[in-house]
């Protein structure tokens, strides 16, 4: 969906904030990944004011658009930020953002990657296995220094949502079962180079209904009440992310005043506890817009038309991986009437497409069209298949923009 007043129609032209798109992106060439820090800003601002004066740590989840630039934009305002990979902590470092109010998530964390983290001084690594822990002790024996960890915990609440992003059932891959997590917390204890300081959990993503986070924390608040009654201190609740944004119109929005009543409510009488939350897709996800060009206009005997565009499944893999929904918009509105087509990209695969069946204005080679909701799980699952570039990057503030990833050449894919 489009969002005044950041993505918005001025009578014919699709504007970002206080600019023309297609002033944009007729300089910078397509396809290209725009977005508004304004949306960014207030959608933090949303969170913030939800939250209110509960202790909160909100660390902004790099996986979902990974560029510095807009990691920047959260850090400048206070947010630590959650990673899962060593590319990450990179990033997350070259952003500026506090070694302190990074945790460190992720079900595959290499020696090189733990001892990176270690000597980066970050602010707690999420354990997610009883080898992770054991390897965690290991490096940091051999370091000579105390590590702090918190358990991911599987509440096995089920999220209801799609069946790739849930994370807390017990088929998952990831954390620990809540049964087994007791005895290794206690086998933590005894490790001389570990500081036991929190639980972690994550449900799922892409939520709406923020229903299951009564449950889960309901959970989380027995477990921790477990854990103090046996003398392991834990300081902080790491609810990980998971909240969601409505892609289509017959959606709404999360209400944040109901999540944060139903994570806190639960740890009353433990005011102690800081609360870190790994917001990404709410974020972003809505502050970002993918422009292309139609290339080719195509029409098959059976009465079929495609629209040939010059961006992709390599761009954005979301509709044919997950099925999902992107509005598809006129960068410049020309009064056609609408006409059924199916929006497709260049790669030789069928499954490269944005949209099948879509009522859209019609176009003609040479316009442009805008993928909305595209600031989240976009660029980052992008990829090189048949050779192709990815899009450049450009964070539009206001009256100006800036080129926060510019367009490849053959030379740097070759």
């Amino acid at each position: 969906m489009i969002k005044a007043p950041y993505i918005y129609y001025d009578e014919q032209n699709l504007m970002m904030e206080n600019l023309k798109v297609e002033d944009i992106v007729r300089e910078t060439g397509t396809p290209a990944y725009l977005y508004s820090k304004g949306s960014f800003l207030n959608q933090l601002g949303q969170l913030k004011e939800a939250f209110g004066q509960s202790k909160v740590l909100f660390c902004y989840s790099m996986k979902v658009c990974h560029n510095r630039n807009i990691a920047k934009v959260f850090v400048d305002e206070g947010c630590g930020v959650d990673i899962v990979s060593g590319g990450e902590l990179y990033r997350a470092l070259k952003a500026g953002a506090d070694p302190k109010k990074i945790v460190y998530s992720g079900v595959a964390k290499t020696v090189k990657e733990i001892r990176e983290a270690i000597e980066a001084g970050i602010l707690m690594f999420n354990v997610e296995s009883e080898q992770e822990l054991l390897r965690i002790n290991e490096i940091a024996t051999a370091m000579d220094k105390t590590v702090s960890i918190a358990l991911r915990i599987n509440p096995g609440v089920d999220a209801k949502t799609h069946p790739y992003i849930t994370t807390g059932m017990k088929e998952n891959k990831f954390g620990i079962d809540c049964e087994m997590g007791i005895d290794i917390f206690q086998k933590a204890m005894k490790m001389k180079h570990i500081q036991v300081s929190g639980i972690d959990l994550h449900i799922g993503s892409q939520l709406l209904d923020v229903t299951p986070y009564g449950e889960a924390m309901q959970i989380a608040a027995e477990y921790v009440r477990t854990l103090r009654a046996m003398d392991i201190s834990i300081r902080y609740v790491d609810v990980g992310g998971g909240i969601g944004i409505p892609y289509t119109e017959d959606k709404s929005s999360p209400d944040l005043k109901k999540y944060a009543e139903l994570i806190t409510g639960p740890f009353k009488d433990m005011p102690d506890i800081t609360f870190i939350l790994e917001p990404g897709r709410f974020l972003t996800a809505q502050a970002g817009i993918l422009v292309t060009e139609v290339q080719y206009i195509k029409d098959n005997s059976y009465g079929k038309r495609f629209v040939i565009i010059d961006s992709g499944m390599h761009h954005l893999i979301r509709p044919c991986l997950y099925q999902a929904y992107h509005n598809i918009l006129p960068v410049t509105k020309k009064g056609k009437a609408e006409r059924e087509v199916d929006i497709v990209g260049p790669i030789c695969e069928s499954t490269d497409f944005f949209a099948k069946n879509r009522m859209i204005e019609e176009v003609a080679q040479g316009d442009l069209l805008a993928v909305t909701d595209a600031g989240a799980y976009g660029i980052v699952m992008g990829s090189h298949y048949n050779s192709h570039s990815l899009p450049m990057e450009i964070l539009v503030d206001r009256d100006s923009y800036k080129i926060i990833r510019r367009k490849e050449t053959y030379e740097d894919i070759a």
